[in-house]
């Protein structure tokens, strides 16, 4: 075990038992996310916490829970890299961390647990009757990552709120209606759910224009998860070249031929290196039918006209592709992740997570 990874795991076991309650939040927490990264730190908790520990976790979960754990853990026993696990739990635990005090009504509890830090501060701005309440259920690390994201002014006011509200005395209705507002209003309807939707089958060259604008009302966390699913053009260039390598070969040849030729010399050279070895019968194939359309002026203009088009076919095929393999997944959200760091406006940085 690497010694960062070995640290990572101390300082977790530290926390945890610190904190007993923080562990079956943030278990919840991983349960609701339901992502691939979600899954597989489930899997790794299993190998690094006391079974009797985990068991005791586990029946504390409700039934909806219960039945999502026993869908998605124990599926695979094999954890490639214990250090990017470690990294996701590092990353995740303040978003992820409720106050230990355990609620009565488990509706708040699980739409709390679905919010970020950026979800708060529009909830403050929408809901401000609510705003005190919310921030009285939060985990103090996760009140920091709030705060973080205001000006001082706002963040005085938005404090001052929940001081004056009686932990002890709650309006738990209110805010319940309140929080089920919020999630139909920002998450399953209004333009920015519509943007979602297009983003599956827009030109590849106005993706970026998307996502910058996206990041203005949504999270980073939203959007990588939508840019997963979605992956941007610009985001191939971002992946390893196992990737590559993986998509190419399965990819068609004549149409993977025309796609390398609609790119610029760059980039076609980087994925024809990455998609067979040199030498090999199947990259001579490769670079003969690559060779026969550069011979061909017709041929080589047809592709340069139509890069559209077959940029959004091997998009669609990469995506299918990875959607079935959950270790390409897991790169390609990293992929994604790094991209729209790079596409991040200053005016994005309050709101995005």
């Amino acid at each position: 075990m690497e010694a960062n990874v070995a640290k990572d795991i101390e300082y977790f076991l530290e926390f945890k038992n610190k904190y007993p309650d923080v562990l079956k939040d943030f278990v919840r927490r991983q349960l609701v996310l339901n992502t691939a990264e979600a899954i597989v730190t489930l899997e790794y908790f299993q190998k690094i916490i006391p079974s009797a520990e985990m068991n005791a976790v586990i029946s504390q979960l409700n039934e909806r829970e219960l039945d999502t754990w026993k869908t998605v853990v124990g599926k695979s026993n094999v954890i490639k890299n214990p250090n990017k696990v470690m990294i996701y739990v590092r990353t995740q635990m303040t978003k992820c961390f409720i106050a230990a005090k355990p609620m009565a009504d488990e509706d708040i509890i699980e739409l709390t647990l679905k919010l970020k830090a950026s979800d708060v501060v529009k909830f403050c701005d929408q809901y401000p009757q609510s705003a005190g309440d919310l921030l009285n259920l939060l985990n103090s690390q996760f009140i920091a990552q709030v705060l973080d994201k205001l000006e001082m002014q706002k963040a005085s006011s938005l404090l001052e709120s929940a001081l004056e509200t009686d932990a002890g005395a709650l309006n738990s209705e209110e805010l319940k209606k309140s929080l089920k507002a919020f999630f139909t209003i920002n998450h399953k309807n209004g333009f920015p759910a519509k943007m979602f939707k297009v983003l599956e089958s827009i030109d590849p060259g106005k993706e970026k224009v998307i996502y910058s604008q996206l990041m203005r009302v949504a999270s980073q966390d939203e959007l990588a998860e939508v840019a997963c699913r979605n992956c941007p053009l610009d985001v191939i260039w971002l992946l390893p070249k196992s990737v590559h390598q993986e998509v190419l070969q399965a990819y068609p040849l004549q149409k993977k031929v025309r796609f390398l030729m609609s790119l610029d010399d760059d980039k076609r050279q980087l994925l024809i290196e990455a998609s067979c070895p040199a030498g090999s019968s199947a990259r001579q194939m490769l670079e003969m039918e690559v060779k026969q359309i550069e011979e061909n002026p017709i041929e080589l203009k047809r592709c340069m006209v139509q890069k559209t088009q077959l940029s959004q076919e091997f998009l669609m095929f990469l995506r299918s592709h990875v959607s079935n393999n959950q270790a390409l997944v897991s790169e390609v959200r990293m992929a994604t992740w790094e991209w729209l760091s790079q596409i991040k406006s200053p005016s994005s940085q309050r709101l995005a997570a």
